[in-house]
């Protein structure tokens, strides 16, 4: 199959999409995400069997446009969905990390060995730059954000243990674990009550 910058993008980030590849490409930011080339380039390397570019923060097969997990600097991103879809996006970045405790002497609730507790995911839900929400969960991986349920809430007990750990640098410090993804929806469909649900397909 050979690309024409008319060809049907049909997925932007786990979203659906009908736009041109022409139109993908002219709805890069000012700032932020960008492709390497011009229209005409991009297009030669697509047909050569090229899906990275932008240094390889963007993956794109000529249907299918994503993000690398990996990326720094989600600048723009927003902006990128709103020209490409007409509509404002948020963005909810999912990040699992767990608490090393360096003395060791961890014992029940949120510590899984004396010196290591177990994983959390962090979400964080942003939109033109602003953060709206920040929570942690557990009991579920980063890209199960839609099965998230009551059990996946901390307790009150869990949430001071938390707080421990965050104000004692010396003692605790978070452990990352590279394991991310990223979500996007638009922000008119977000609910902040149920903020788990209708996101798109996890970038990872």
């Amino acid at each position: 199959m050979k690309f024409t910058k008319d060809s049907i993008v049909t997925s932007i980030c786990g979203i659906d999409s009908n736009i041109t590849i022409e139109k993908l490409y002219n709805s890069m930011p000012k700032d932020g995400i960008e492709f390497d080339e011009d229209l005409e380039t991009t297009l030669e390397e697509l047909n050569e069997g090229y899906d990275t570019f932008g240094g390889d923060d963007l993956f794109f097969n000529g249907e299918e446009f994503g993000l690398n997990s990996n990326l720094d600097d989600y600048m723009g991103i927003t902006e990128f969905l709103e020209n490409c879809f007409g509509e404002k996006y948020l963005m909810m970045k999912c990040t699992r990390f767990s608490y090393q405790n360096f003395e060791k002497d961890g014992k029940g609730g949120i510590w899984q060995h004396p010196h290591h507790s177990i994983d959390f995911i962090e979400s964080i839900v942003e939109g033109d730059g602003e953060e709206i929400l920040s929570i942690i969960t557990k009991g579920h991986y980063e890209y199960e954000i839609d099965d998230i349920n009551e059990a996946n809430f901390l307790t009150d007990a869990e949430k001071k243990q938390i707080d421990i750990c965050e104000n004692n640098d010396e003692k605790y410090e978070r452990y990352y674990d590279a394991k991310y993804c990223s979500y996007f929806m638009k922000k008119s469909e977000f609910n902040i009550d149920r903020w788990w649900s209708g996101w798109g397909s996890p970038q990872e």
